[in-house]
C-alpha cells in the first residue's frame, strides 16, 4: 500500500467517474467526496514500517477530518478546530514517546520519500547505497547522497514527479544512468560521468508536469 499505489488508483477512479458521469450512469460529485479515504489508505499503508509509524496517523487523522468534513457529519466550522485537535494530540503522543530510537546499521541502504504539497528532505551515509522510491506531488523531495557509497551496484532509484520537484545530489564519482521520462516537465541529469563506472546509479521514473533532477 505505497503511497504512489494509492495516487495512481485514485487517478484510475476519479477517471472511471468522470467517464460514466459523461455517460449519465452516475453522479460524479456524490462519490468524488470520498477522497480523502484515499488519505487514509497512505496512513495505514506507511503503519508497515515501524520508521513511518508516526506519520500514518497523521496521514490517518488528516484524512479522517477531511472525510467527515466532505460527509457533512461535523456542524460547519468545526473542521479547523478538530484539526487543531488532532495535531496536538500528535505532538503530545510524540512528546509522550520519548526520543527516536537510533537508526540499525542498513536503514539508510534504500530510502523513500512521498511529498504531497509539502517538502521532504531525505540523506544516507550509507556505505552500500541500494537505492529508493521517491515521489512528489504538489510538493518537492531533496535526497542528499553526497557521503554515500556503493559496493554492490548498481543502485537503482525509482521517481515519480507530478506538479511537483526530486533533486537527488550525488557524489562526483558516481556513473549515473538516467531512464526517466518527462511529460510537460523535464528529467535531467547534470551530473559528471566518470571513466570509472563501477559505482553506477540509474535513475528512472516520470514527471509530470513537473521535474527530476540529478546533480553533484
Amino acid at each position: 500500500m505505497s503511497p504512489r499505489l494509492v495516487f495512481g488508483l485514485l487517478l484510475m477512479a476519479a477517471g472511471v467517474l468522470f467517464t460514466l458521469d459523461n455517460l449519465g450512469l452516475l453522479y460524479a460529485d456524490r462519490w468524488l467526496r470520498f477522497w480523502p479515504l484515499g488519505l487514509i489508505a497512505v496512513g495505514v499503508g506507511r503503519f508497515n514500517s515501524s520508521a513511518r509509524h508516526s506519520g500514518g496517523v497523521v496521514w490517518i487523522l488528516v484524512g479522517s477530518v477531511l472525510l467527515l468534513d466532505n460527509l457533512d457529519l461535523v456542524p460547519d466550522g468545526t473542521l479547523w478546530p478538530l484539526a487543531l485537535v488532532a495535531l496536538g494530540g500528535y505532538l503530545v503522543s510524540r512528546a509522550l514517546a520519548g526520543p527516536r530510537p537510533e537508526p540499525r546499521a542498513g536503514d539508510d541502504d534504500q530510502l523513500s520519500a512521498f511529498a504531497c504539497m509539502c517538502g521532504v528532505n531525505r540523506h544516507s551515509p550509507s556505505e552500500d547505497f541500494r537505492g529508493g522510491e521517491f515521489t512528489a506531488v504538489m510538493g518537492g523531495v531533496e535526497v542528499d547522497l553526497r557521503q554515500a557509497s556503493i559496493v554492490n551496484g548498481p543502485a537503482v532509484i525509482d521517481t515519480l514527479a507530478v506538479m511537483g520537484g526530486i533533486a537527488i545530489k550525488v557524489p562526483t564519482d558516481w556513473n549515473v544512468e538516467s531512464h526517466g521520462s518527462a511529460f510537460m516537465g523535464a528529467f535531467e541529469d547534470g551530473t559528471l560521468h566518470p571513466a570509472d563506472t563501477s559505482k553506477t546509479l540509474i535513475v528512472k521514473g516520470v514527471a509530470i508536469m513537473g521535474g527530476v533532477e540529478i546533480k553533484n
